[in-house]
């Protein structure tokens, strides 16, 4: 369930707010746009998902060169087994109230929550003096327990409150291309 802002102390502001500028009329038809969005629109909704995995070795350069100046080749040792991260970056921008903010809360009990950073911009007036759009971005980062890598895994990209699908949109092991980088 996503935090309201106004539960970390920041109260919505009862102003109207001109939408007609925001969603076209085909999208507001064909019912893309939740009604939320209608009635205070997102300038901008964002969410990055990196997955960051890690395969436990390290490389061990030699401290000196060999006699006749050349390099000495490196150790590559394997410290531990692989691991593995996930960090989730936001931006919400909306005109009329707070933005809604994603819910740090782990999505399935391979992930921990080691840090999260919640920033807040002051609210703009607007032109007609009367609407405010509220800035809010951060980050969470999670631990995972078993990494998820691209043979193994599947990996979740985020949807937005403006659109009206719900949950995430999942990209699994089939999605990677071997021939894309060269």
């Amino acid at each position: 369930m996503p935090i309201e802002v106004q539960q970390l102390g920041i109260t919505k502001v009862d102003r109207p707010v001109n939408t007609s500028a925001f969603g076209s009329a085909s999208s507001q038809a064909s019912g893309l746009l939740s009604a939320d969005h209608l009635e205070s629109p997102y300038a901008v909704y964002k969410i990055r998902t990196t997955y960051e995995w890690e395969n436990g070795t390290v490389l061990l350069p030699v401290a000196s060169s060999a006699a006749d100046g050349s390099p000495i080749e490196a150790a590559i040792s394997q410290l531990s087994s692989p691991y593995g991260f996930k960090i989730v970056e936001w931006e919400a921008v909306r005109r009329g109230q707070p933005p809604k903010l994603p819910d740090p809360e782990p999505e399935d009990d391979n992930q921990v929550l080691a840090k999260h950073r919640i920033t807040f911009d002051s609210a703009d007036l607007a032109a007609d003096l009367a609407t405010e759009t509220f800035r809010a971005s951060g980050f969470y980062i999670y631990l995972l327990k078993k990494p998820i890598s691209v043979r193994n895994g599947v990996f979740h990209i985020g949807n937005v409150p403006c659109y009206n699908g719900k949950g995430t949109t999942k990209v699994g092991a089939g999605s990677f291309d071997a021939g894309i980088l060269g």
